[in-house]
This record gives C-alpha cells, sequence and structure tokens, in this order.
C-alpha cells in the first residue's frame, strides 16, 4: 500500500498520469488511514471481562445451589 501511494505521488508530482488510472491518490491515502484505525482483535478487553464476569456468576450461582441443596438435605435428613 505505501508503494502505491508512493508511486502515485510521484506521478502526480512529475504531472503524469498514474500507473494506477482509475485510483486517486487521495482514495489510497483515504484507504491506508483506515485500515490504520483497525484493530487487529475484533474482540475488545471489556468484551472479554464482561464475558468472563458473565461466566463466573453463572458457575457461582450453580455452585451456590449445589451448596444449599446439601446443606437442606443434610437439616432435613
Amino acid at each position: 500500500m505505501d508503494s502505491r501511494i508512493a508511486r502515485a505521488g510521484a506521478a502526480l508530482e512529475s504531472g503524469r498520469e498514474p500507473a494506477d488510472a482509475g485510483v486517486r491518490l487521495t482514495d489510497l491515502v483515504a484507504w491506508h488511514g483506515y485500515l490504520g484505525g483497525v484493530r487487529e482483535w475484533p474482540i475488545s478487553q471489556p468484551a472479554v471481562l464482561r464475558a468472563a464476569l458473565l461466566a463466573a456468576l453463572a458457575i457461582g450461582s450453580w455452585l451456590g445451589g449445589v451448596l444449599v441443596e446439601k446443606i437442606v438435605d443434610r437439616v432435613m435428613g
């Protein structure tokens, strides 16, 4: 991408048509800037933290239910 931007810029400076006639330098620079801002990992850290907390809440609830069931069985039986 950088080499295409450099070639298009050099062509514009020399006053000749860029090799990629259908692609303008501004389009290449805009696309390069867009790609630079895209995250590499699609899942953010807060999303992973929320998922982990929800999983911990579910497991804790399940373990709490098992514990209460054992206590009730011991008291009643």
